[in-house]
């Protein structure tokens, strides 16, 4: 966090953690998705906290993208509401090119 705070970012293990009328430019989220018991649930709290002028939501997964929710003793359980990822192969090779060019 203090890193962060240097570059002037701020970082919260929550969004609970911030005022809930703070607003901001980009909220990233980065190897969470696939941790939490409602991913699709934390995107929409993600996107709900964008600054209205516009905004970015950007995340980070491991893949293949495996859904799991850790406990205490390093044990894992499936999230109560995973995610449901779709191929997109259209934008894989888009990415390709423009990484490319």
């Amino acid at each position: 966090r203090e890193l962060g705070r240097r570059w002037g970012f701020r970082a919260a293990a929550s969004l609970s953690e911030l005022d809930p009328r703070e607003r901001f430019q980009a909220v990233s989220l980065l190897n969470v998705l696939d941790r939490v018991d409602d991913p699709a649930g934390l995107l929409r709290s993600a996107a709900s906290r964008l600054d209205p002028a516009g905004g970015l939501v950007v995340c980070a997964v491991v893949l293949p993208f495996r859904g799991s929710v850790q406990l205490p003793g390093d044990r894992r359980r499936p999230p109560r509401r995973p995610l449901q990822l779709r191929r997109a192969s259209g934008h894989a090779r888009g990415f390709g090119r423009a990484a490319a060019a």
